[in-house]
């Protein structure tokens, strides 16, 4: 009895049903993927998958065995595997003195205007309704938080 209750709790809630769709459609490729490679196999039969199976194994073994050997008798030639590419930075975030940079973040007026907003029609729910306040505190714990910590964030600019 307590369990289909919990399972009822955990279904209402819009992430935990967004997570279970999630779930359920990885979970039909992934069987879609099964029948489609249990076929393929069938179709070709037991001798030729095992050629198969023996060709990829030679393959990955024998490339495996060329980087190690690479790696131990030519330890001052580097290879390169993958080209490391370089992070593009904002123009704002340059180091150049000659052209005047912009900082990288300018106190929103407005924004500031709705954080202060929502904190104080937040505090009057605190007062006026408790329930309701201490339920939207337990299902999103870390809100009050967040939002004070940015408002304070946007006054210290």
């Amino acid at each position: 009895m307590k369990r289909s209750h919990k399972l009822k709790r955990i279904e209402s809630n819009p992430t935990d049903r967004m997570a279970s769709v999630i779930a359920g459609s990885i979970k039909r490729m992934q069987e879609q993927f099964v029948k489609l490679m249990t076929a393929l196999f069938q179709k070709i039969g037991t001798r030729l998958s095992k050629i198969v199976f023996v060709a990829v194994l030679t393959a990955t073994g024998s490339y495996s065995l060329y980087l190690t050997g690479i790696a131990f008798l030519q330890p001052n030639k580097s290879i390169q595997l993958s080209k490391p590419s370089s992070i593009q930075q904002p123009e704002n975030i340059k180091q150049n003195e000659s052209k005047t940079v912009m900082p990288l973040t300018s106190v929103d007026t407005i924004t500031a205007e709705k954080l202060q907003a929502f904190l104080l029609y937040f505090d009057s729910i605190k007062t006026n309704q408790p329930t309701q306040y201490d339920s939207i505190l337990q299902s999103r714990p870390g809100l009050i938080d967040s939002v004070r910590m940015l408002t304070q964030l946007y006054y210290s600019q």
